[in-house]
């Protein structure tokens, strides 16, 4: 070499050759010149042209690039391999996959000039998106990058957070000194922190220095291959990585620190296991995944590393948000002993009710409650206990009450009173202090007056201006005929590209009914329902996104839907409109079997329907489900009023109906309200597409529907029907689609229906005909990729019909139901069990239940706070 080195890239390479070539040209891009870089490439058993591309640079570089091959070992095996070859006084440890600034290396030059005697040197992480090609700022752990070259000492900054061995620039001379490698049993992630907490723990003092304008782009694939996006199936993160990464981390913490473990090595921990505890509550995930007995085994590590932590340190933490009761699972969610919150949160408000939800969490058996509404013992007008999930187990249960806001109120638990707190994430803000929720109720009639003032648009200083289209809704809203047209209005829809569902049956009950009540119906002018409702005058038909929608919507008391996707549910930009004012009613696509709650419990309900008295008690009893008696109601879908009429209609069942549900992974963003999905090309390809159309195309099958007279129908859930033609199905595969076909009158004239997981099963029970359940792929399907995880009912143990996983086993089931010519005995049995009448007045109920939301309570119901009427299958009332 021309001149000895500063830095050495030591870079480990796993089959990524297509992306190594971007980092290698950045190297060369440096404006250090290479000559300032050794270039280590280890490649680590690639079996791609990742060593043809290493051979190549070396070449290219010989004086400044070397080569090593070497059996897969693991990242950290290839790094420590690099360690062991490079020369130069600094180190650093790029991905292959990422991309570096081409001042990279001047940067931290510039930073290391002014920090003399700091030993890591932070470079400034940015998300690359490869789909994009954005680079954005976003890294929860950006804050140390305020002022480049900033120099922080941990024991005095303990909040910032260097997790990232990649971007780190470290001295590797030091490195040497001190004898510290990368563990490669703490696989396939935390081996960065474990590397760099153990490195900052032999430093004279634990200096960071932050180099802002160092950019390392982490490159986010597209096709979510990288080491990290893959990380999440591998359960040697709930095994090995907190046994031989965090734990020993600690130990190594404590016994340098004579004890207790320094703050900043308890935050690199705490950082890790809070990302795991709030990716678990992500809808889908590859945490959903995984094992009871990897769950037992996470869960006993993480007992053990409480023990290192400090109540204060766990509280403090704020490198990322982090939902409080997590922070109470590690503080006493794992302790021997029963134990509880120290505070009680109080809100949210209902303001018509005047009711406000006091809660609390608590380990082991509830503490004895005792609950005084102006100095006198009362029962919650409400209560739920809800299960805290967390990788696997219940790691504790959350207790809410809902009382009155009309007096005082104190809640004693075990004998003890509580302090109350105000609910929200960053609970220091607050002073602890006793609170008087009539002050509370006083604040929230302020809250309500001003919610009930007319819409105002934004200002011109906003940075996205309101459209005049927008400006024309709010000015308006506010006119006194568009409040006589539209004043208290009941907004009802389906999806927006679909109707015929439980909202359009209940529209048409109110209409001939309960004409008292002010209701629209609303629809897409793209779904296939809109000449059909357009076209009947008996239907108050609004466009959605139209003006007379905005409109309506501004002037309803009530949204009622059977989605609540957020096209639904937050149909009005809340900047320009404000927040809803209307009451949301979710009557519910189908009946809820399994655990959703990820996915529902940050929606606002105030009405939620269900079908079956199973599925109330889920939902609102302990489960994972935020959800009580106070906005779950036993009603029955609306849409089963109208298919028991249909199916009184139907004289003959001539169909073998074939209609599964969807798989949410498959689907691509709605980037636009009014736009339908994307086209996923990849679809004809996945398991779920494959495997419907191998029973579809079986001789046998068709074969059982010529024999009992019977043509197979096909009606997969709407997603699908972009790709029905890309099945390529014979001809004696009848193909029929929602808003075509009418489905309540397709399930009646079923003999048997064959599906998957799907909710429409309960429409054939309704009828008492039988089911067929195919579950070729339900590994994938509970994998964490779908939005419904495992919950109340077992398709063995509840089901309507025999579960097949295979395509033969399905058949011989048909074949078996077919022969038989109805449901076996034990089927028959839980279809009466679950739906115990079927009495036509569903549609009646569920407009009870929505006017009951508005009904205030009397200061002796406040007193006695008895809970609501609610109904229950039989029509009867029920406490």
């Amino acid at each position: 070499m021309a001149k000895a080195p500063t830095y050495s890239v030591v870079v480990p390479v796993h089959n990524t050759g297509r992306y190594l070539v971007d980092l290698l040209a950045c190297l060369e891009r440096q404006t250090v010149g290479m000559d300032d870089l050794q270039v280590v490439l280890v490649n680590d058993g690639s079996t791609d042209d990742s060593a043809q591309v290493i051979d190549a640079f070396v070449a290219t570089w010989p004086e400044h690039a070397v080569a090593v091959h070497q059996e897969n070992a693991g990242v950290s095996a290839a790094r420590n391999a690099g360690i062991a070859l490079a020369t130069a006084p600094w180190i650093a440890f790029p991905d292959s996959d990422d991309v570096l600034g081409d001042g990279y290396f001047e940067a931290v030059t510039t930073s290391r000039e002014s920090a003399p005697g700091v030993r890591v040197f932070a470079t400034n992480l940015l998300v690359w998106e490869e789909s994009t090609g954005k680079t954005l700022d976003t890294h929860p752990l950006r804050r140390k990058f305020t002022r480049s070259g900033s120099v922080v000492d941990l024991d005095y900054s303990p909040e910032i957070v260097q997790m990232s061995a990649a971007s780190s620039v470290i001295d590797r001379e030091f490195l040497e000194k001190t004898g510290v490698l990368f563990d490669s049993r703490v696989v396939p992630r935390f081996e960065d922190p474990h590397f760099l907490g153990r490195y900052l723990l032999q430093c004279e003092r634990p200096l960071v220095a932050a180099v802002t304008d160092a950019h390392y782009l982490y490159r986010r694939r597209d096709d979510g291959t990288s080491a990290m996006q893959t990380s999440l199936n591998d359960e040697r993160i709930f095994t090995d990585v907190p046994k031989y990464g965090s734990i020993d981390l600690l130990d190594h913490g404590a016994r340098a620190r004579g004890g207790r473990v320094p703050d900043w090595l308890q935050n690199m921990v705490l950082y890790d296991l809070f990302w795991l505890f709030r990716g678990d509550q992500a809808v889908h995930t590859g945490l959903a995944q995984i094992s009871p007995e990897a769950s037992r085994v996470f869960h006993e590590h993480v007992r053990t590393i409480t023990g290192y932590l400090d109540h204060s340190t766990i509280y403090a933490f704020d490198a990322i948000a982090v939902a409080w009761w997590m922070r109470e699972a590690l503080d006493f969610g794992y302790r021997e002993e029963a134990s509880h919150s120290r505070f009680i949160e109080y809100g949210p408000v209902d303001e018509d009710r005047e009711i406000v939800a006091l809660s609390y969490r608590y380990t082991g058996e509830r503490p004895d409650e005792e609950l005084l509404f102006r100095g006198e013992h009362v029962q919650p007008r409400y209560a739920k206990t809800r299960e805290l999930w967390a990788l696997g187990r219940v790691v504790m249960h959350e207790r809410i009450l809902w009382v009155s806001t009309r007096g005082r109120v104190q809640l004693r638990l075990d004998g003890v009173a509580q302090q109350f707190y105000p609910i929200g994430e960053n609970h220091r803000r607050f002073r602890l202090r006793p609170f008087e929720l009539r002050e509370l109720a006083e604040v929230q009639g302020d809250l309500r007056a001003a919610r009930r003032r007319p819409a105002r648009a934004v200002t011109a200083e906003d940075d996205e201006p309101v459209s005049r289209g927008d400006r024309l809704a709010l000015w308006l809203s506010r006119r006194r005929l568009v409040r006589r047209l539209f004043g208290r209005a009941w907004v009802l829809m389906d999806r927006d590209l679909d109707a015929d569902d439980s909202a359009e049956v209940l529209y048409r009950w109110l209409r001939e009914n309960k004409k008292d009540v002010n209701a629209y119906y609303v629809q897409n002018r793209a779904s296939v329902d809109w000449d059909r409702l357009s076209k009947d005058r008996s239907v108050r038909l609004l466009r959605y996104g139209s003006l007379r929608w905005k409109l309506a919507l501004l002037n309803a008391d009530h949204l009622v839907s059977s989605h609540i996707d957020k096209f639904v549910v937050e149909p009005l930009d809340r900047k320009v409109f404000g927040p809803p004012r209307w009451k949301f009613t979710f009557l519910q696509h189908g009946v809820i079997k399994g655990d959703l709650s990820r996915w529902l419990n940050p929606k606002h309900v105030d009405v939620f329907v269900t079908s079956t008295q199973d599925e109330y008690d889920y939902i609102a009893g302990e489960s994972p489900y935020r959800f009580s008696s106070r906005e779950v109601r036993l009603t029955g879908l609306p849409r089963f009023d109208d298919l028991l009429a249909v199916a009184g209609r139907v004289k003959e069942q001539d169909l073998l109906l074939v209609m599964p549900t969807w798989r949410s992974y498959l689907s691509t963003p709605r980037v636009v309200l009014d736009d339908e999905a994307e086209h996923n090309d990849a679809f004809m390809d996945s398991t779920y597409a494959q495997g419907w159309r191998q029973l579809l195309t079986d001789e046998r099958l068709h074969a059982l529907a010529a024999e009992h007279g019977l043509t197979i129908g096909f009606m997969p859930h709407p997603n699908t029907q972009p790709y029905l033609d890309d099945f390529d199905l014979p001809d004696t595969v009848k193909v029929l689609r929602y808003g075509t076909d009418d489905v309540r009158e397709v399930i009646a004239r079923s003999k048997v229906m064959v599906t998957d997981y799907s909710s429409t099963a309960f429409n054939m029970a309704y009828l008492l005909r039988p089911v067929v359940y195919y579950q070729f792929d339900r590994d994938e399907y509970f994998s964490g990729a779908h939005t419904e995880r495992p919950g109340y009912f077992s398709y063995e143990s509840h089901g309507f019909g025999p579960v097949a996983l295979e395509a033969g086993d399905a058949l011989d089931a048909v074949g078996d139901v077919l022969e038989r010519g109805a449901a076996t005995p034990e089927h028959l049995a839980r279809m009466e069990r679950t739906f115990p009448v079927r009495d036509g007045r569903n549609s009646e109920r569920v407009h009870q239940a929505i006017v009951a939301t508005g009904q205030r309570l009397s200061l002796e119901k406040a007193r006695t706070a008895a809970p609501l009427d609610s109904w229950d299958a039989s029509g009867a009332r029920r406490r």
